[in-house]
């Protein structure tokens, strides 16, 4: 599926640009956007076949292990000292937050929250899985991720700016209206996504008798998906792009790092 491959690719990418915003030296090389690429989808094509519990137990093991040393890479600022370290880490924090709880203020909420919602979503996965679910699980993976961080980019902003009285931090009117289409476009287009008139865990003819006349013209709802979601991914794509216009004029050393 060429379509859902492309959105995988393009959560990725999303992310790692408004990451690099602020941390343009830890930079992720091609091969390694390709190889979580090609895992994800050896999963996907897998996932249509093998309809067990192993499976199921393979696919968490993998994902958590992935997201686990992908967001410890992100929070060490791309010094990440290993995994027993990152353990020791761990393990000294939590001793000191026992001994003072008051020093949960110091506690890296964004890593904490973010492994949190990786970790439910595991749950979920484990709990509901079906054949057909594969790609929209790999799909909110990534989409979830994207839209967490971005989130939290915009919070952050707004903090700095609000609070912090940054000036060079303001989002300028015209980058949240593309914003506000960009949502426009995407959330309807939700509604035709969730829309299947088809099944892949079903012979073609019994696949054929979901399908179901043309909602515009000749186009189906599959059609209307693609329409609406790519114009909610071009003002996406124009929102992120002028989302740091108030830093053009700012020296690299005068803009916070988060």
């Amino acid at each position: 599926q060429f379509d859902t491959t492309f959105m995988f690719f393009i959560a990725i990418l999303l992310f790692l640009k408004i990451y690099q915003f602020r941390h343009p030296n830890v930079i992720q090389t091609a091969r390694t956007i390709f190889l979580l690429l090609g895992i994800a989808l050896i999963f996907e094509t897998l996932g249509y076949y093998a309809h067990s519990v192993f499976y199921t137990v393979a696919f968490i093991i993998v994902y958590m292990t992935i997201m686990t040393g992908f967001l410890c890479h992100l929070y060490w600022d791309g010094s990440n000292p290993g995994l027993k370290e990152t353990f020791k880490y761990v393990r000294r924090g939590t001793m000191i937050l026992y001994r003072n709880p008051r020093n949960i203020s110091n506690i890296s909420w964004p890593f904490i929250i973010l492994l949190t919602f990786n970790i439910a979503f595991a749950v979920f996965i484990g709990i509901t899985h079906e054949p057909d679910d594969v790609s929209n699980n790999l799909l909110g993976i990534f989409m979830m991720n994207m839209a967490l961080y971005l989130f939290y980019y915009i919070g952050m902003k707004m903090w700095m700016f609000l609070v912090k009285k940054e000036r060079n931090e303001h989002i300028r009117w015209i980058t949240w209206l593309y914003l506000v289409i960009s949502l426009a476009f995407a959330l309807p287009s939700l509604y035709f996504f969730k829309s299947v008139q088809r099944t892949s865990s079903l012979s073609p003819a019994e696949s054929r008798h979901l399908n179901a006349p043309c909602s515009i013209g000749i186009y189906d709802s599959h059609d209307l998906w693609h329409f609406l979601s790519a114009s909610g991914l071009f003002y996406l794509f124009l929102f992120v792009l002028t989302l740091e216009d108030g830093n053009m004029d700012s020296e690299r050393k005068n803009i916070k790092i988060f």
